[in-house]
C-alpha cells in the first residue's frame, strides 16, 4: 500500500510527521507517522501531543477520571497530567512509515 492510500484511505484532515525523539515499542525515530488530527483519543492510542509547549508521542491513557501519557521506553516516566497544565492533543497516530 503506498502513501496516497494510505492517507485517501482516511476523509479526515491527516498529515505526515517525524522528528520527535522518543523511542516507543512500535515506533522508532527512523519512521515518519500519519497523524488524524479530527479522530479523539481514547484510552491506549498512540498520540502526538503538544505538553507543555514541547511535541511528544506517547500512548494516551485514562482511568477513573485521571489522564496521563504512557512512556513506552523505560528510560523516561510517565506524564501525569494536571489541571491547569497545558496540554494538546494534535491527533492520533494511525499508522507508521519506516524511511529508508
Amino acid at each position: 500500500m503506498d502513501i496516497a492510500r494510505l492517507i485517501q484511505s482516511s476523509i479526515a484532515p491527516v498529515f505526515l510527521f517525524s522528528g520527535v525523539a522518543a523511542t516507543l515499542s512500535v515506533l522508532t525515530n527512523r519512521l515518519s507517522r500519519i497523524v488524524d488530527r479530527a479522530r479523539a483519543p481514547v484510552n491506549g492510542n498512540i498520540i502526538l501531543a503538544l505538553l507543555d509547549g514541547a511535541f511528544t508521542v506517547k500512548r494516551y491513557r485514562t482511568k477513573d477520571g485521571a489522564m496521563w501519557l504512557q512512556a513506552e521506553n523505560p528510560a523516561f516516566v510517565d506524564m501525569q497530567l494536571a489541571d491547569g497544565q497545558s496540554f494538546e492533543v494534535w491527533g492520533v497516530i494511525t499508522r507508521s512509515i519506516r524511511m529508508l
